[in-house]
């Protein structure tokens, strides 16, 4: 029997380490910010039957994501609505530039941090501080960041402007891991665009945004917010996001009420 163009688009985008209460906030955050949106029990079920999600990996997803305070839920009847809670709903808007917009958020205010000439212990403790707060370490006494230096005198603190930028310094601020699971990642979606257009049912539809969302969001809140001139050559972000939105754009976000 010949593969329907919906069956060939899931088999391309589904992994096998997919965590079940992840999926969930990415559907929520793509089918329901809103703060008047639901999502019912019943509807939950079939999207994620559809997928291939056992209904009991479902209902401990919901029970956690209640219990963490990213969903809220009310009875209705027999069934049960579900919808983002408001630390749910501000985290999902926080993403949303990153995940939905057309070129990638940048910081153009970069810097250098070059620390005091201590003991290596007491630098890697101050670098440990630094990197959990968005700084990328180059070696034992420099990171680089973006937003606004540490107002401290302790730091030697180099404006970037226009700085020369070496490749060892490119390939550390952004991953090679990284770099090649978007280059995988475009080549799935180089897959799935050619199963598109196709008469996906609005339950289809919202199963492959989905995935393809949650996908692309696991692989960009990833990526530094580094200014271009740090980026390395081919850096394969710019062609994957315009393959997401390109397919989210034939996808169209269907209305919830009608699965």
């Amino acid at each position: 029997m010949t593969a329907t163009a919906f069956e060939k688009s899931i088999f391309a985008l589904q992994q096998n380490d997919q965590r079940v209460w992840s999926l969930v906030v990415t559907l929520f955050g793509d089918m329901a910010q809103g703060t008047d949106d639901r999502i019912s029990a019943t509807q939950l079920a079939k999207i994620t039957g559809i997928l291939g999600i056992k209904p009991q990996a479902t209902r401990v997803a919901l029970h956690r994501l209640r219990k963490d305070n990213w969903l809220i839920s009310e009875k209705s009847g027999r069934n049960s609505h579900y919808a983002l809670s408001d630390f749910g709903r501000t985290q999902s808007m926080a993403a949303s530039a990153r995940i939905y917009g057309s070129f990638a958020p940048v910081a153009d205010d970069w810097h250098v941090l070059v620390l005091p000439s201590k003991p290596l212990a007491a630098r890697k403790t101050m670098a440990a501080g630094l990197v959990e707060n968005g700084y990328v370490l180059l070696n034992n006494s420099v990171l680089l960041g973006h937003g606004v230096a540490p107002k401290q005198n302790q730091y030697l603190v180099l404006a970037g402007g226009d700085a020369l930028v070496p490749d060892w310094v490119s390939a550390l601020v952004f991953p090679k891991a990284l770099n090649v699971e978007l280059q995988n990642f475009t080549k799935t979606l180089q897959r799935v665009s050619k199963n598109l257009p196709a008469d996906f049912t609005a339950l289809e539809t919202v199963a492959l945004r989905v995935l393809i969302v949650h996908h692309w969001r696991k692989l960009v809140l990833r990526a530094p917010k580094m200014p271009l001139e740090i980026q390395p050559e081919n850096w394969p972000e710019p062609e994957c996001r315009a393959l997401v939105r390109d397919i989210l754009q034939q996808l169209k976000r269907p209305d919830i009420k009608t699965l």
